[in-house]
């Protein structure tokens, strides 16, 4: 998953400090204004540098997240991104996060999301390997470690995050055809439907997997909708797997649709 960072000089709405609590100034380098400027070549609607600015200028408070995601994640005027986590500091090693899919919903958690999160974080603490970073995100607490760091040349940050114990549970799912597919419910936070296949094309039955995947994304098994994956085994140390992501769709994503121009 692809996600852009945003960081926010006050914690979200959702998430207010105690009154009279200062909030934590952003620095220089990650601010909303050097986002604002990075994406502004990308971004040219006048609606969307208005909804930047005012994150610059008063934090998350008033904001339609969910439109302001909608508009940074779209493949031909935006940043082109799966998901954007909104950040505050809520310590000095920690923070809250919360995950709005490319389609303006909100996700539990995401796990590459939080790792992203957590390398960002590092970057600006300065944290050394070993060093370690509490995240609060809709699906609980977690703890992000910083394994090993790069400084020469391009900063690089390796991260791994505790996502807890998953749960699986097996389940067949009725597709309006009739047809039953058969996986497995996993969650570590956030829901998943996993196919295991047998054929390259990751066809179910014949069905296309980005139609199966759809299908059940939006199955009202699912009331908070779910993603689907689906696996293949390719030799005994290696799978491949396609994903169709809740709130985003197929993964790798198709080239954006070019808007149409009216008939002469």
């Amino acid at each position: 998953m692809s996600l852009a960072v945003t960081q926010f000089a006050q914690p979200f709405a959702f998430d207010r400090p105690a009154e009279g609590s200062p909030p934590r100034r952003p620095s220089a380098r990650c601010s909303p204004s050097a986002i604002w400027r990075k994406i502004d070549s990308l971004c040219k609607s006048s609606r969307m540098r208005q909804r930047l600015s005012h994150c610059e200028r008063g934090g998350g408070r008033g904001v339609r997240l969910g439109e302001l995601t909608r508009r940074l994640c779209a493949r031909s005027t935006g940043v082109g991104a799966d998901g954007i986590e909104f950040f505050a500091w809520t310590g000095r090693n920690s923070g809250r996060i919360r995950l709005h899919n490319a389609d303006g919903s909100i996700a539990e958690i995401s796990g590459n999301g939080t790792r992203c999160v957590a390398a960002w974080m590092a970057q600006e603490m300065g944290l050394l390997p070993g060093g370690e970073l509490h995240i609060e995100t809709d699906a609980g607490a977690r703890v992000c470690r910083v394994n090993a760091l790069r400084t020469k040349g391009e900063y690089t940050v390796e991260v791994t995050a505790g996502m807890g114990m998953p749960t699986f549970a097996l389940k067949t799912v009725t597709l309006l055809d009739g047809l039953a597919v058969d996986g497995v419910e996993v969650s570590t936070g956030n829901p998943h439907f996993v196919i295991v296949v047998d054929n390259a094309a990751f066809a179910v039955a014949d069905r296309p997997w980005r139609q199966v995947g759809a299908e059940i994304c939006l199955h009202s098994d699912f009331p908070q909708q779910t993603n689907v994956e689906f696996a293949r085994v390719v030799s005994e140390h290696e799978i491949e797997i396609r994903i169709f992501e809740r709130g985003v769709g197929q993964r790798p994503p198709q080239a954006p649709e070019l808007p149409r121009r009216p008939p002469a």
